[in-house]
């Protein structure tokens, strides 16, 4: 268990603790995660756009998508700024963030919501830097997938006094996200599940499609699968992704 003595502490030197293992790197480029979000944002936008990458961590989108132009911000931006250079190191629940008012095209935040105490700060500084026409696009763990749902119920028995050393403190589904995204003036525009290949039961059904297909002589690519399978069953996956507009 970590030494830390607070939440930010743990953050801030999260990265230099976790190493490689802190976030996939390259091994994302594969997930259908990260295939929603480069599909998404270059259908919204044009190359040159400005980006806004919120809890950038080690800003593998910047990396994926270089067409656009990136900004980050994390509590610790060690290794982000190889891909981001000047990427700003700000506490995510203090507001106002140090960036100027309808700035950016758009914003993202990938994977971070679930880490924070109070999604609201997020939300409402999103709305502030994005442009009138920008587009603002979120994921996290999908609280209604069944493991997640189990795991994060037995976390509830946690060691109080190293409360900061479970990573997801929050918890959502769709339906969450959504009322919090229209309490602070967004819309929801697109919404789907993805990363199937974190549970065992769509992993296996997209695996067993593209085997049946190619047996018939159709070659099909496997995550493209899991894109489609995260579309037709958004509510059951490991993660929901939403894009969504000023309202």
């Amino acid at each position: 268990m970590s030494e830390r003595k607070s939440d930010i502490e743990y953050y801030q030197n999260y990265y230099s603790d976790k190493g490689e293992a802190a976030y996939l790197g390259e091994k994302l480029k594969a997930s259908s995660r990260m295939l929603v979000f480069c599909e998404w944002m270059r259908g919204y936008l044009k190359p040159g756009d400005k980006v806004l990458d919120i809890g950038c961590g080690d800003a593998i989108f910047a990396e994926l998508m270089p067409e656009f132009q990136w900004h980050g911000v994390d509590i610790n931006t060690e290794r982000a700024s190889r891909r981001i250079p000047g990427a700003i190191t700000h506490d995510l629940m203090q507001a106002p963030y140090p960036f100027e008012e309808r700035s950016f095209d758009c914003i993202i935040s990938s994977e971070v919501l679930e880490h924070l105490w109070d999604l609201r700060i997020v939300h409402k500084e999103a709305r502030r830097l994005l442009k009138r026409d920008g587009v603002y696009i979120i994921s996290t763990p999908n609280f209604n997938w069944i493991t997640n749902h189990l795991e994060h119920h037995k976390r509830i028995l946690s060691v109080a006094e190293q409360h900061w050393t479970f990573e997801h403190i929050r918890h959502y589904d769709f339906l969450t996200h959504q009322k919090y995204l229209n309490d602070v003036g967004f819309v929801v525009d697109r919404h789907v599940g993805a990363d199937a290949h974190y549970c065992p039961v769509f992993a296996n059904v997209c695996r067993a499609i593209r085997d049946g297909l190619r047996r018939d002589g159709v070659e099909v690519n496997e995550e493209r699968l899991h894109q489609l399978v995260g579309e037709g069953l958004p509510d059951y996956q490991h993660t929901t992704i939403i894009a969504s507009k000023k309202a």
